[in-house]
């Protein structure tokens, strides 16, 4: 749901979680997901704020991050 566009809140109500950190534990987003939130920031503030790619984690798995660095 929370990849459809449904918020947070609304899933966790729906689910009939006590918790939002409950909800936040199985709302996995996706690199795209994450990226459609930095460009909705960047259209509200009209100009770049962040890029988002993928990096190894520790154990190497592949992880998104957040980064400053607008291009």
């Amino acid at each position: 749901m929370a990849q459809a566009g449904v918020d947070i809140y609304t899933v966790s109500k729906i689910l009939g979680h006590k918790t939002l950190t409950m909800t936040m534990r199985y709302a996995h987003h996706n690199v795209d997901s994450l990226r459609h939130g930095v460009d909705v920031l960047a259209r509200a503030s009209e100009k770049p704020v962040a890029t988002v790619a993928l990096q190894p984690d520790e154990k190497g798995t592949d992880v998104a991050v957040l980064t400053d660095e607008a291009k």
